[in-house]
């Protein structure tokens, strides 16, 4: 079995090295690198390289030595410095991804003791975190450069790195490694075999044991970095593994071998060029253009150049083995070049690339030969003939166009059916396989209720959507569980109608209530009277919460009075228990949860991690054992679903000056197939509608679309960036249709006055939103770099730049009353020391921090002294979800509010005894211990009437950025961002600018990059890293300038603080819109209109697209209904 297994594996399960973190299985996110180090014997060296743990079978590992973070240094002995500066540079939130940037930054000091940034930069591209936005990542480790000026972190981040750690790099050796890394110096005499019950895995020796071992076992699959067959190495039967053959030679080019990887044929393309003239390399230059940005660094470590660069070639025979292909010399006047378009601009697959090779005569521009082939337009490369054909013989600049078209299939089932029989005897035959649960296992109820909307743990009958449960397998192993999963038989009925879409669900008129509607003002009487109406609608797609650490917990009974304990990954313990209890038909008193803390959570961590929870113990209680369920990343992002899709129809009346007088919004989500927590967060849009705008004629209706998709969920935001979003939108048009700068017609639309209500009549002053919209606008140099811009669109015809400024008024808390609260246990023990216990979760935004400091400050003893307990339903009963950026208001004011009960008594006896013989308090009967209990205000809206105060309080911002696109592929950058933002009087000004960078980043993805592609028949087909892109290095402007607005007050929170975790979301539509300046700059230049459709998230087709020219026009876009789209907008 062990050798079989992939090196994650037995890192965690076996050895029990758990700092390595499994993340996606795919190799796509990073958080399981680790480094390996193996000898080379044609270099007479040892090479030290990252791998991503999740796909290096073990074997293949033989010879070699793996080193995992717990093997640099710990807090039990002694931090690596990698390790302390990322800490002292606030470079880990959650920490889940943590590790393999470690990792990632150690082996590139063991290769270069002194790195550049752009050695960074490149260690870095294979490693995906979804918390910090990278900024403090990349300033912990630049210290490690020989650059004077290298650290200069923001410096409200309060580093704890000191100038004089800068140039400690040769402070820490490398020696006591050696003695492991040299234990491959000798190689094996024959062939090695690992036998596993399912796999047989051969390594041959040499070129000729590999051809009689290819012979024997012609079908087999020949493996050296595991990169393409991944995870589904145990399909296969027989397996030949190469380690020992050589890598590259150069005589007339260079000549690549079978074994030599990315990284490899990289280091020699770079010697290449830069020993030989430019003429001969450049072909070689092209080809580098094409590595720099082709995967991570882990996957270029582990790929092998031939079989990546012929990928697509398939003229192999079973028994045949590619040895190596040849790479010439570029001969006078030919010229190659490279191009790829992606999702992301590096670690991604490319949509379409393209490689094209002309020799011109000599001396002239006429065309002798032409070789164009194609990648991503269809199952193989395409060679392009007609056009090499026409241009032959011709002068360079002729034009000639080639049309083309594809047809896609896909031949899944609908998936709305009745379930007629569920025959599992298959499965529990399999070896490991423990029992099998489904609907009539469940002792208790088989629904969860959310505000008493039922939604089912396990299908009863009707199946509603893909990724809905109806069983469960139990096994010894995870992979016996997964076989014994596929052995399951459903025999099913196909049901009608489906429909995925929010267009079908309008069209069959389904909806969940309630239906929600807010306004104010008279709106029939407001757009008689305005100069102009626009009537327009915005799409905005869907986001996948991307949390590093996929959904999980383990059950345990206790055997003793029915009593079960569940470690568990949620931001809603006490649900959670609730849920529990009723599956299980038992009092909640016998169940306890416990959450250390989050790898990730965005709101994701509330609603499924309940139900997966009560499945769990369903299973430890029939078996009674311990039963552990971890989502895959395919599977968790099929079941639990994120944020809503939501369509934005709007009419809006306004003045020829700007002035909007009235605006009619609906807003129309994609609840999915249960109602979840849909109803709130389409409110939350609602209430969120105006933004930083008086419009005295507002009126918002919401609508939530019931569909055959999985149930959309909460995520970080909660519905406000897409409320938001839309009105921004409409500020924008109404500024295209002025012929007015988006800027000035925000400016006055603005809420002005010292006092002012919103549509829904809460009370607020706009002071604050102003000043960081004045400051933001002033720190950003906007009017001076608008100048430039227009300057720079005015010389570049391909390349357009664009700027945008948007304010923002968030709310923060629950508008949901009675979840304003908050509780906290206090102990002191004889010793003086201070145990706290909340009710919050620690899931990367530092509660735990802020509540120490908090009780530090209010107890008056060192932190250290204070220890922070996980949060648990034992401890802490019936506590709120850690949301709505409320999390650190609710904690710190019920460990202030103790203080009342508990400190008073003690600061009598402190006032004649020093802190630690307080102690005497115990023997004069004075409770040690105490529950503070904060209740906050009441908030609540009356959504009859449309009044009511909705949030505890608001939070306030302005951002500013700039972006560049390529017109000819849709391409962008993000050059710079500024934002101002009000955080009242920060408890920590490092972990508040942490989620300000975080925030935004991530927002980054959801307005420019992240995109669910899901079949016409409603299956996600975007499951995991490689089809589904978050914001990496590459995406984060180089300059991200974050400032906490000064002098800012907040007397409704803990300390004059404000809640921050949410807001900055929002903030990076200012990418989008920055991108739609940029589009129009290049749309005038054609003579064609500002004013253009443009959905959400602004992605390089769209981008593409937009800009309308020449070669769009080659393409013209079908009529709806007369083809089969591979994928749709739901």
């Amino acid at each position: 079995m062990l050798s079989q297994n992939h090196l994650h594996v037995s890192l965690l399960y076996i050895v029990l090295l758990t700092g390595t973190k499994y993340g996606c299985g795919g190799g796509g996110c990073g958080a399981c690198t680790v480094m390996v180090s193996r000898y080379d014997q044609l270099h007479n060296r040892v090479l030290h390289y990252t791998v991503n743990a999740c796909l290096q079978p073990i074997c293949t590992l033989h010879g070699s030595a793996v080193v995992t973070v717990e093997g640099i240094g710990s807090t039990k002995t002694k931090l690596h410095p990698v390790q302390e500066r990322i800490a002292k540079a606030h470079g880990s939130q959650c920490g889940f991804c943590t590790p393999g940037m470690v990792m990632s930054m150690y082996t590139l000091l063991r290769n270069k003791p002194h790195p550049t940034m752009e050695d960074i930069r490149e260690a870095l591209g294979g490693n995906l975190c979804r918390c910090t936005g990278y900024r403090p990542i990349i300033d912990g480790f630049k210290t490690f450069c020989d650059v004077s000026n290298a650290f200069n972190l923001f410096p409200q981040a309060s580093c704890l790195i000191q100038s004089t750690c800068l140039l400690t790099n040769h402070v820490f050796s490398f020696d006591y490694f050696d003695t492991c890394s040299r234990m491959g110096k000798k190689r094996a005499c024959g062939s090695l075999c690992f036998q596993g019950d399912r796999l047989k895995l051969i390594s041959p020796v040499d070129l000729t044991n590999l051809l009689e071992l290819k012979t024997e076992y012609p079908e087999a699959p020949v493996v050296v970095g595991n990169t393409t067959i991944g995870t589904n190495l145990l399909l296969y039967p027989y397996v030949l593994f190469v380690i020992y053959l050589l890598c590259v030679h150069v005589h007339a080019g260079v000549s690549v071998g079978a074994v030599c990887t990315l990284s490899s044929l990289k280091e020699e393309m770079e010697m290449a060029v830069r020993e030989m003239e430019a003429e001969r390399t450049r072909g070689y230059q092209a080809l580098l253009q094409t590595l720099r940005c082709l995967a991570g660094k882990q996957i270029r470590n582990m790929a092998v150049s031939p079989i990546t660069i012929t990928h697509r070639y398939r003229s192999l025979r079973p028994d045949e083995v590619l040895l190596s292909i040849d790479i010439p010399y570029s001969k006078p006047w030919e010229f190659v070049s490279a191009f790829r378009q992606a999702q992301r601009r590096e670690f991604a697959f490319s949509i379409v690339n393209a490689g094209m090779k002309v020799v011109f005569k000599e001396g002239s521009n006429i065309v002798e030969s032409l070789n164009i082939y194609y990648g991503g337009v269809g199952p193989t490369l395409v060679k392009v003939g007609l056009t090499p054909q026409a241009l032959r013989c011709s002068a360079l600049g002729r034009c000639a166009t080639q049309e083309a078209a594809c047809r896609f299939s896909d031949h899944v089932s609908l998936f709305h059916f009745k379930t007629s029989d569920i025959d599992p005897s298959e499965a529990l035959g399999m070896t490991g396989v423990v029992t099998f649960l489904s609907a009539g296992d469940v002792p208790g109820q088989n629904r969860r209720m959310w505000f008493n909307n039922p939604e089912e743990l396990f299908a009863e009958e009707e199946v509603t959507c893909v990724g809905q449960i109806i069983g469960a397998v139990v096994a010894e192993s995870r992979e016996q569980a997964r076989r014994a999963a596929q052995r399951v038989k459903v025999t099913y009925q196909d049901l009608l109608p489906v429909f995925f879409t929010i267009e079908e669900a309008i069209q069959h008129q389904s909806f969940f209530d309630p239906k929600r509607k807010l306004e104010r003002g008279d709106m029939d009487k407001a757009f008689e009277t305005v100069d102009q109406i626009l009537e327009d609608e915005i799409y905005l797609g869907g986001q996948e919460h991307f949390y590093m650490e996929t959904q999980g917990l383990i059950a345990v009974p206790k055997g003793e009075n029915g009593e079960l304990e569940l470690f568990v990954a949620s931001q809603h313990a006490a649900y959670t228990q609730e849920v529990v209890g009723i599956t299980l038909g038992i009092d909640s008193n016998k169940i306890t949860c416990h959450v250390r803390r989050l790898g990730g959570a965005f709101g994701g961590k509330v609603m499924k991690i309940a139900s997966l929870s009560a499945i769990t113990a369903t299973a430890a209680v029939k078996t009674g054992r311990a039963v552990r369920c971890v989502l895959e990343r395919g599977d968790d992002m099929l079941i639990t679903s994120g944020r809503h899709p939501f369509l934005g129809q709007y009419k809006v009346g306004y003045n020829n000056d700007g002035t909007i007088m009235a605006a009619d919004i609906t807003y129309y989500s994609n609840g999915g197939c249960t109602l979840d927590e849909s109803s709130f967060i389409m409110e939350k849009a609602l209430l969120h509608m105006d933004n930083a705008y008086r419009i005295p004629n507002l009126r918002g209706r919401g609508l939530v679309c019931k569909t055959y998709l999985p149930s959309y969920t909460a995520f970080r935001g909660f519905g406000g960036p897409q409320g938001l979003m839309v009105m921004e939108s409409v500020l924008h048009e109404v500024a295209v249709k002025c012929g007015l700068p988006p800027q000035k017609v925000r400016e006055i639309n603005m809420y002005r006055e010292e006092e002012c209500y919103t549509h829904h009549k809460q009370l607020f002053s706009p002071r604050d939103m102003l000043r960081c919209w004045d400051e933001c606008l002033d720190k950003a140099g906007y009017h001076d770099r608008l100048q430039a811009i227009q300057q720079f669109n005015t010389y570049n015809r391909w390349k357009k730049r664009g700027i945008s400024a948007v304010p923002m008024k968030f709310g923060v808390g629950f508008s949901k009353g009675f979840y304003n609260q908050g509780a906290a246990l206090v102990n002191i023990y004889k010793d003086g020391s201070v145990l706290v216990a909340h009710g919050g979760t620690e899931m990367g935004q530092g509660i735990n921090t802020k509540a120490l400091q908090i009780a530090g400050r209010i107890l008056k003893v060192p932190m250290s002294s204070i220890h922070i307990k996980e949060t648990c339903t034992g401890n802490v009963p019936n506590a709120a979800p850690s949301a709505a950026s409320f999390g650190t208001d609710a904690v710190g004011m019920a460990v202030k509010v103790f203080q009342r009960s508990l400190v008073s008594d003690l600061f009598v006896l402190s006032r004649q005894l020093p802190w630690t013989m307080t102690i005497g308090a115990y023997c004069q009967k004075v409770s040690l211990s105490a529950t503070g209990f904060f209740l906050g205000p009441h908030t609540g809206v009356d959504w009859e009437n449309s009044e009511g105060t909705a949030y505890y309080y608001f939070t306030f911002g302005a951002c500013c950025s700039e972006v560049e696109i390529d017109c000819l592929t849709g391409d962008h950058k993000n050059l710079r961002t500024d934002i101002v933002m009000d955080v009242g009087e920060s408890l920590n000004p490092a972990l508040d600018i942490g989620q300000i960078e975080g925030g935004f980043v991530q927002g980054i993805g959801l307005y420019t990059i992240e995109e669910l592609q899901f079949s016409p028949e409603g299956v996600l087909m975007t499951r995991g890293p490689s089809q589904y892109k978050i914001p990496a290095l590459c995406d984060v402007p180089p300059q991200l300038n974050v400032h906490l607005l000064a002098n800012a007050q907040n007397p409704h929170a803990i300390y004059n603080s404000k809640g921050i975790g949410e807001p900055p979301v929002f903030l990076a539509s200012t990418i989008f819109f920055a991108i739609k300046e940029a589009v129009a700059a290049a749309r005038r230049e054609r003579g064609l209109g500002d004013s253009f459709p443009l959905s959400s998230p602004a992605t390089a087709e769209r981008i593409r697209m937009a800009c309308e020219d020449q070669f769009t026009e080659m393409a013209p876009s079908p009529k709806k209904g007369t083809f089969k789209p591979w994928s749709i907008n739901i």
